[in-house]
């Protein structure tokens, strides 16, 4: 009877992470960690030239595995694709910081998430009304039980910016 019990706990939670992951803005990867952005405050218009604050969030979705990655609170902390309205490329540049620099190194316990504030306008000016497209990318650590380097990518958000 143990022994279902935990198959049906099992199961119970690999569906939620999937649904997790359908309902947000995130895209698993194989590192078993998550990256998701979102307009900080969704109620409010956002006009050209104002600043675009976004949450992003990045997840360990792993049950015994800690997550590392740095952040120096610079703009190349995150790698970003942007599309104009127009379709121009706003995207920002690599990291070009070296791997050994000093910085803050977080880390996510098992399950556990991270959200922090970020203006987008450190990397693109939204002087022209329509739809961006937006997508960010991170480069994570996992620590244990085994050490491994992946990047982790949010599905597009669609942020409306009006005259």
């Amino acid at each position: 009877m143990k022994k279902i019990i935990s198959l049906v706990l099992l199961v119970g939670t690999i569906v939620f992470s999937s649904t997790f992951a359908e309902d947000t803005n995130r895209v698993a990867s194989s590192c078993e960690a998550e990256i998701s952005i979102r307009i900080k405050d969704p109620a409010k218009e956002i006009k050209t030239n104002e600043p675009v604050i976004l949450i992003v969030q990045i997840q360990n979705v792993s049950t015994n595995a800690m997550l590392m990655f740095r952040t120096e609170s610079l703009p190349t902390d995150y790698t970003w694709t942007i599309s104009s309205p127009s379709g121009k490329d706003l995207s920002s540049k690599p990291d070009l910081l070296p791997e050994a620099i000093s910085g803050s190194f977080p880390k996510l316990k098992p399950l556990e998430s991270r959200e922090t504030d970020y203006d987008l306008n450190q990397v693109c000016n939204f002087n022209e009304a329509g739809i961006y497209k937006v997508i960010v990318k991170k480069e994570v650590f996992s620590i244990s039980p085994e050490r491994k380097k992946c990047e982790i990518i949010s599905n597009p958000l669609n942020i409306v910016i009006s005259k």
